[in-house]
């Protein structure tokens, strides 16, 4: 009984967590950060969101590298500056960074690898529990954004919706209130919904 009144308590609190959040950049956006478990594609975001061309198999795994301040150009042609920050690896041992990195009015990109969400699900779990507590500890849940980016999505038989379905279910329940979007980082159009969505957030971030 008691086992079981610390699971709808754990449940209860992380919906309460997510209810404000966003799931794009807002105007209050003032940082971004990308994060995930390893392979995910959080060095290949970078480098395209950056409008660097890379071609498929390409991977480059990553450990603590600085991202220097750098403009994200729409498809409309506006652009907006990402403030300087982190690309981190995707260890546990880079876990303990994170809350360095999410601060108030921050918009959080979590990469999960479809080809390895079975496996990678208790980890999954594990890391998405932890910037929920980050949020609870600074008392900045309403301030922040989050959406999971499934990855990988070319190297499945899934359709976007399978996929998506594919992850709510690895998700323990108090999380399937997180936005998720599905794609293949390679597939340059697919990508520029994430592009276009931080440059009509309107800001500099």
């Amino acid at each position: 009984m008691v086992r079981i009144e610390i699971i709808v308590k754990a449940i209860v609190t992380a919906v309460l967590a997510l209810i404000w959040l966003k799931n794009k950049p807002s105007r209050k956006t003032t940082s971004m950060v990308i994060l995930g478990l390893k392979g995910s594609g959080k060095t290949t975001m970078w480098k395209l969101l950056k409008g660097k061309h890379l071609s498929k198999g390409h991977s480059e795994p990553s450990s603590r590298e600085k991202i220097e301040s750098f403009e994200v150009k729409g498809t409309d042609g506006r652009k907006v500056s990402i403030s300087a920050t982190y690309d981190i690896g995707g260890g546990d041992d880079y876990v303990a960074q994170y809350n360095s990195l999410i601060e108030k009015h921050t918009m959080i990109y979590f990469l999960v690898d479809l080809t390895k969400l079975e496996s990678q699900k208790a980890e999954i779990n594990a890391r998405l529990e932890k910037i929920v507590t980050i949020f609870n500890e600074k008392g900045i849940k309403n301030e922040c954004g989050f959406k999971i980016v499934a990855t990988h999505l070319d190297e499945t038989l899934y359709t976007k919706q399978v996929a998506k379905n594919r992850v709510y279910e690895a998700l323990s329940e108090g999380y399937r209130k997180f936005d998720i979007i599905a794609l293949n980082l390679f597939d340059e159009y697919a990508f520029l919904d994430i592009k276009n969505e931080i440059v009509n957030a309107g800001i500099n971030i």
